[in-house]
C-alpha cells in the first residue's frame, strides 16, 4: 500500500502541468487528491491554491488566467505530496477556519471541525437569552477542553465585554491556545487545568458562570476513525475511555461549583453516545437536557441547564 501511494505521488508530480494558469493547476491538484481518496478534493484544491496566492478561495474564479511562478509551483507540489500522504490540509497551511476567523493549528492540538460551529452558534444564541433574563452584566463564560480556542474566541467576538475563561490541559495544545487568544481575543483568561479534578482551584469565582461550552475528547476507544484523525490529532484529544464518556462524566460532576442557577451548558459528543450523555446529565442534577443533530442528521451535542433560572421565564436550550 505504501509503495502504491508513493508511486501515485511520483506519477502526480511527474504529470504536473506545463501550463501554470490557476485554472489548469486547480484541475491537476484536484485529480491528484482524488486519486488517493481525499473526501473533498475540489474544495481542498481551492484551499491550497488560494493559500499559495494569498487570496480567498472564492476569488480564484477571478484569477483563472493568473500564471503561477516556478517557485509557487514547487511549493504547491510539496503541499500536494504531503496531502496525498494524508497529512491534514490544516497542518500543511498551519491554520484552520472556524466561523468567520482562522486559528493556528499544528502537531499536538486538535483540528477544529466544521460541526463544532453548530455548538458555537447555539452557545451565542443561548448567551443572548441569558443576558435577556438577568440584570447581571457582563456574562461569565467558560470553555472547557479549549484546544485551539475556537469556542472561546467565537464567544469573545460575539460578547466582547464578557468575562471568558478557556481551560486546556495539554502543554502543546495550550501553546496554540495562548497564541490564538493573543491574536484574536486577548481578553480571554487562560487556565492550564485538568478537567478530571475539582475546579475550585482555578481562580474562577464560584457560582459565577452563565454559559459553558465544551468539546471534550469523546470517541470510544474501540471506534474506527479516519486516517487523518488517527495519525495527526492527539490521541488524548480524541478518545475518552471504552464508552467515550470518561471525561464528560468528570466534567458534569465538577462543574456545578462554578455555575449560577440557570447556567446553560453545551457539550459535544460522539454520534453514538448522545442518549447516554443526556442521561448522565440528568442524573447529575441538570435539567432541560436535550440532544441536537448536525447538518447530516447525526446526534452532535447535548445542551442542559443547571437547576432553575432565577426568573420564572424559561430559556430554550
Amino acid at each position: 500500500l505504501h509503495l502504491s501511494l508513493r508511486r501515485q505521488r511520483q506519477m502526480c508530480i511527474r504529470d504536473s502541468p506545463t501550463d501554470l494558469s490557476v485554472r489548469t493547476v486547480l484541475r491537476w491538484v484536484c485529480a491528484c487528491l482524488e486519486s488517493t481518496g481525499i473526501d473533498s478534493p475540489a474544495a481542498e484544491s481551492r484551499l491550497l491554491v488560494a493559500a499559495l496566492l494569498h487570496c480567498a478561495p472564492a476569488q480564484l474564479i477571478l484569477r483563472s488566467d493568473t500564471q503561477l511562478t516556478t517557485a509557487q509551483k514547487d511549493t504547491l507540489e510539496g503541499w500536494v505530496q504531503r496531502r496525498m500522504s494524508r497529512e491534514p490540509v490544516q497542518h500543511i497551511l498551519g491554520e484552520a477556519p472556524f466561523l468567520d476567523f482562522s486559528v493556528a493549528v499544528g502537531e499536538g492540538v486538535f483540528i477544529p471541525r466544521p460541526e463544532t460551529e453548530l455548538l458555537a452558534d447555539w452557545a451565542i444564541k443561548a448567551a443572548h437569552q441569558q443576558m435577556s433574563m438577568s440584570s447581571a452584566q457582563p456574562l461569565h463564560i467558560l470553555d472547557l477542553c479549549a484546544g485551539s480556542g475556537v469556542l472561546a474566541i467565537a464567544m469573545a467576538r460575539a460578547f466582547p465585554t464578557a468575562y471568558i475563561w478557556a481551560v486546556e490541559y495539554s502543554d502543546q495544545a495550550f501553546m496554540y491556545l495562548r497564541r490564538n487568544v493573543a491574536a484574536l481575543a486577548p481578553q480571554i483568561s487562560l487556565i492550564q487545568g485538568d478537567a478530571t479534578l475539582p475546579y475550585s482551584g482555578w481562580g474562577i469565582p464560584e457560582n459565577s458562570i452563565d454559559v459553558v461550552v465544551c468539546n471534550p475528547p469523546y470517541v470510544p476507544l474501540d471506534s474506527t476513525v479516519d486516517r487523518e484523525t488517527r495519525e495527526f490529532d492527539p490521541t488524548d484529544a480524541v478518545f475518552s475511555g471504552e464508552g467515550g464518556l470518561v471525561l464528560s462524566r468528570h466534567i458534569l460532576h465538577h462543574l456545578p461549583v462554578l455555575l449560577t442557577p440557570g447556567a446553560v451548558l453545551g457539550m459535544e459528543h460522539d454520534d453514538a453516545t448522545g442518549e447516554s450523555l443526556t442521561q448522565l446529565a440528568q442524573r447529575a442534577g441538570y435539567s432541560d437536557c436535550k440532544d441536537h443533530l448536525d447538518l447530516a442528521g447525526r446526534p452532535r451535542f447535548m445542551t442542559a441547564r443547571w437547576k432553575s433560572p432565577l426568573s420564572s421565564e424559561r430559556i430554550s436550550v
